[in-house]
């Protein structure tokens, strides 16, 4: 099999720190069908606990974890969405958060990924930012990463994000698939676009109408990496230890990598642009 690597993103304002832009893409890397499929089986089987006294087909629900811990608060921030009236039980979330930790661990998924403080980084080298260049930067560095990734394991793979197309325009998905080709025709610093187009065979968007079970787990990443960056309290029912120890550590673990322009990285698994 082709191994995948299903990435999302999220953005976060860090109030602890001048109200910093923070975001984040990350993502986890499905190595064979077998375990695409064990990730299937195991999605299906949590919602099924989940919504296990429910007459509705619980495997047609979608986790999304930002909406099931807004449906937790004593006051939730928007309308409560079909079927997460459940997560008002603090037992749920749980279950249902930890079984997303279960899952990553049961089937060894890696994790790797960016985040870059966009008001730092603006900052120090005196240049605008925003979405779309916070997005170029994040293709940049997840494609060689993946790259490396597929060289060390002597694998090929097809990078697949959450579709952001709406009732209106696709405009982000094409924006991001155009980031993604310019890198692959052009290369990295590190790898020539020969290099690169040796081990990444495309990119793919599935909409997360799709119901697709890596993708929900995917859901899960970003904010503790986002949390933890900006120093303050993990939530009390969290995975980010799960997600730290799943960082993915390439055999020469002890070593870190610094971007080209100064830019300060983190272990390999998650770097990190401030």
């Amino acid at each position: 099999m082709v191994v995948e690597l299903y990435l999302d993103e999220s953005k976060s304002c860090d109030y602890s720190h001048n109200r910093d832009l923070i975001y984040c893409v990350s993502g986890l890397i499905i190595k064979s069908n077998k375990i695409f499929s064990s990730v299937k089986k195991d999605v299906e089987n949590l919602k099924k606990s989940i919504w296990s006294n429910s007459p509705i087909n619980a495997s047609n629900i979608i986790l999304h974890e930002a909406d099931m811990r807004d449906a937790n608060r004593k006051n939730p921030r928007h309308k409560i969405k079909n079927n997460y009236e459940v997560f008002k039980s603090n037992s749920k979330l749980r279950k249902a958060i930890k079984g997303i930790g279960d899952i990553i661990e049961r089937n060894g998924l890696d994790v790797i990924g960016v985040l870059e403080n966009e008001t730092s980084v603006m900052r120090r080298f005196h240049s605008s930012r925003n979405s779309k260049s916070a997005y170029r930067l994040a293709v940049y560095s997840i494609i060689e990463k993946f790259c490396f990734y597929l060289n060390e394991n002597d694998e090929t793979g097809t990078i697949i994000f959450e579709s952001r197309r709406n009732n209106v325009n696709n405009n982000l998905d094409k924006m991001v698939k155009s980031f993604f080709f310019d890198v692959m025709s052009r290369g990295t610093d590190i790898y020539s676009r020969e290099e690169l187009q040796e081990r990444i065979l495309g990119i793919k968007f599935i909409e997360k109408s799709a119901n697709n079970p890596a993708l929900q787990v995917v859901d899960f990443v970003q904010m503790p990496i986002i949390i933890n960056y900006m120093r303050v309290k993990q939530p009390n029912i969290n995975i980010y230890r799960v997600i730290k120890e799943h960082k993915y550590k390439n055999r020469y673990k002890n070593r870190k990598i610094a971007h080209n322009g100064g830019l300060v990285s983190s272990n390999f698994g998650v770097e990190i642009f401030d």
